[in-house]
């Protein structure tokens, strides 16, 4: 799908999502190239290879909304999921925005006891978990009381839990009535747990996001480009991953499902599926360059525009040998957090330039560095990051917490920075 092509079917939806009754972004892009494929799972990690059609995954999506509906789940309420990456994690989100639920993502990382408090604190009436992990989680089911509903996918379910398919089982493939013109073309309500630096950790709630921000940013990255294919490198439990996968398909790009991640799987994907997009962070880069050379050699890059780096500062080290080893032009870095987004993008002829430096702010958001004697740094000077942007979440859950302020909408998550005289930011310390 060409890049013109791209702005016309999100501009129909727009146009669409105006009108009484919106039309979903997947339904669109189902109704305009059904049997394209819009999820491709490798068969690495202990997953079964499959090819979903947009066509199939849009009915897909409807059927289990309409399958939690009829179980009682109503709007507003909060839906846990739970999973390496996979295609019935990718229904699962749809199917929360579709219901206009909050979804919330629960790392399969975590011990039961974490998983119990991610539950519970987040209000979750809904829990919907790959079978590999559903057991850990039934293990604390009593100390989950508010939920209502546990279902597994891709296995056999814990006893009294529902299956996915049998969610599905017997729904219609129709779009839900619930549907909100804001989650027609959004991601959907999200509540994401943030690890911090202290205490148990904070559940990040945003229901709303700025389309024309959005916008901004992927314009930045140069995401608008032709025949677009995303690639998940890193789990979808991160705030990075979901957001970048989640946009692919609001742009109508198929989306390359690695369950868990391997680097010689992921230079195979790459040149297999003629990959253009990707979000990483610096250990799963370092783990791809430290390839032996002779499967380096091999490595097809050469579809890829987009890498975008991130979740943690890029040594320059290791930005000087991923250029050497995997090509130039398409190394992006941001700056940003689950609390506040995406707020700095450093370009690919900047990233030997600018040594340290995460980028620039992008689309009319501000940042500014605040002294410990309260003043407004000069370029260079050191002191708290704060910024200005209308991607920011609505607020921490269930507690009095929240983010540091500084007036007029300027927040902070605790980061020690300097501005140089280009407006570059560098990250120093937390």
């Amino acid at each position: 799908m060409t890049a013109a092509r791209l702005r016309r079917s999100r501009a129909r939806a727009l146009r669409s999502a105006t009108m009484n009754t919106p039309t979903d972004i997947l339904a669109v892009h189902a109704a305009a190239k059904g049997a394209e494929p819009a999820v491709i799972v490798d068969g690495s990690g202990g997953a079964v290879a499959s090819v979903t059609t947009f066509a199939e995954f849009n009915a897909m999506v409807n059927q289990v909304a309409h399958g939690l509906a009829a179980s009682g789940v109503r709007h507003g309420e909060r839906l846990v999921w739970c999973g390496p990456n996979s295609l019935e994690v990718l229904v699962s989100i749809h199917a929360a925005r579709k219901l206009g639920l909050v979804a919330v993502p629960l790392s399969y990382r975590f011990n039961a006891a974490e998983m119990a408090y991610v539950i519970d604190n987040s209000d979750a009436t809904v829990v919907m978990a790959d079978a590999e992990f559903a057991p850990l989680i039934a293990s604390v089911r009593t100390e989950c009381p508010k939920v209502r509903t546990f279902a597994a996918f891709l296995g056999e379910p814990p006893s009294d839990w529902a299956t996915l398919d049998a969610l599905r089982d017997g729904q219609p493939d129709t779009e839900p009535s619930s549907l909100s013109p804001e989650a027609a073309l959004s991601g959907g309500a999200q509540m994401i747990y943030t690890s911090g630096t202290t205490g148990k950790p904070k559940g990040a709630l945003r229901t709303r996001t700025d389309p024309a921000l959005v916008g901004a940013l992927l314009a930045e990255l140069g995401y608008f480009h032709d025949n677009p294919v995303h690639l998940t490198t890193g789990p979808l439990y991160h705030s990075g991953p979901l957001a970048f996968a989640t946009l692919a398909q609001t742009l109508g790009a198929p989306v390359v499902v690695l369950r868990r991640f391997d680097p010689e799987a992921w230079i195979r994907l790459v040149g297999e599926h003629r990959v253009t997009n990707t979000f990483s962070a610096p250990t799963q880069l370092k783990r791809i360059v430290s390839l032996p050379d002779e499967v380096l050699a091999k490595a097809d890059l050469s579809t890829m525009q987009v890498l975008i780096a991130n979740a943690a500062p890029v040594p320059y080290a290791l930005k000087v040998e991923l250029i050497d080893k995997l090509g130039a032009g398409f190394l992006y870095e941001v700056y940003g957090s689950t609390e506040l987004g995406v707020d700095t993008v450093l370009k690919p002829e900047d990233q030997l330039r600018k040594p340290g430096s995460c980028g620039k702010p992008y689309g009319g958001i501000q940042l500014k560095v605040v002294t410990e004697d309260g003043r407004d740094g000069e370029p260079g000077e050191r002191g708290e990051l704060f910024v200005r942007t209308t991607l920011a979440m609505d607020g921490y859950h269930a507690t009095e917490q929240q983010l540091t302020e500084a007036g007029d909408d300027w927040k902070s998550v605790g980061d020690v920075a300097y501005i140089d005289d280009e407006g570059y930011v560098h990250i120093c310390d937390r």
